[in-house]
């Protein structure tokens, strides 16, 4: 099953404060497929980072369409909370998330049966959190 690596990030300057999402999409082998970014406006970290990966997963459903159902998606995120959330290892005790949850959720359900969450490793900033970043500072 071919394999697309999603990593996002929702960065947030003040939490709440200025923020912006980065999305950095790429074959198992590290091929570019797709990268964007999007400030947007006042938010907490969390929040950001479950608007990225909705924001992502509309992305993904414009390129591939039907064929995420036959797809393998490695979502890396670098949010642990939300990561955990995602995974269903986690309990959410804000009831602020729930709805981006369940928006979430239900791109999973109807769109993306094969799709794992992971915890992108520390040091490095990553590409997707440069164009968060990058979001904010335009």
């Amino acid at each position: 099953m071919e394999t697309v690596v999603v990593s996002v990030s929702g960065v947030s300057l003040g939490n709440p404060g200025p923020a912006g999402v980065g999305v950095f999409i790429t074959k198992s082998n590290g091929v570019l497929i797709q990268e964007f970014n999007e400030a947007i406006g006042n938010a907490y970290n969390d929040f950001a980072t479950y608007y990225a990966v909705s924001l992502a997963m509309q992305s993904l459903l414009a390129l591939y369409g039907d064929k995420t159902k036959k797809l393998k998606f490695e979502f890396r995120l670098d949010d642990k909370l939300v990561r955990d959330q995602l995974a269903n290892e986690r309990e959410i005790t804000s009831p602020a998330l729930v709805p981006y949850f369940i928006q979430v959720h239900n791109y999973l359900v109807n769109h993306f049966p094969y799709c794992d969450f992971y915890l992108a490793k520390r040091g490095k900033e990553s590409r997707a959190q440069a164009l968060a970043k990058e979001a904010i500072s335009s």
